[in-house]
């Protein structure tokens, strides 16, 4: 066998498990409860104070659980500045095990003008939209 047949053979097996083992997972373990979220909150982030041109010193998290309150991973969500400017890192997250994904709001280096007071913040799953709120003050 020629090295290329090998790592062709190693790639197609690498793929096969990677379908496999997922689907395996999943049949049964009813424990759980279903996989479809019944509930998007926000754990932390918000009402935050900040000074524009600064990091929030929280993190925006939220969680989603499934109808049983088992939290939900593998979730992706959207973030998104709705009003009044800055940036958000990440901008697209996924829930981890413990069913939370962040984000960090970024406020827009200006002193004065309609970039500062309250910036409205969406996260967006396929299912609900939640809606947070920062206060970016002047500095002085």
């Amino acid at each position: 066998m020629s090295d290329l047949s090998f790592y062709r053979m190693r790639a197609i097996a690498v793929l096969a498990m990677a379908a496999v083992v997922p689907a395996i997972s999943a049949c049964g373990d009813h424990k759980l409860g279903p996989s479809t979220p019944a509930s998007v909150s926000m754990v932390s982030g918000d009402t935050q104070k900040i000074l524009v041109g600064d990091r929030a010193s929280q993190p925006l998290l939220v969680e989603i659980k499934n109808s049983d309150g088992s939290p939900l991973a593998g979730i992706p969500v959207i973030w998104a500045v709705i009003s009044a400017g800055g940036s958000l890192q990440p901008v697209a997250d996924t829930t981890d095990v413990n069913g939370q994904a962040r984000a960090t709001y970024l406020s827009p280096v200006i002193t004065v003008g309609p970039d500062t007071g309250k910036v409205a913040i969406s996260a967006t799953s396929r299912f609900n939209t939640i809606t947070f709120t920062v206060s970016a003050l002047p500095t002085k």
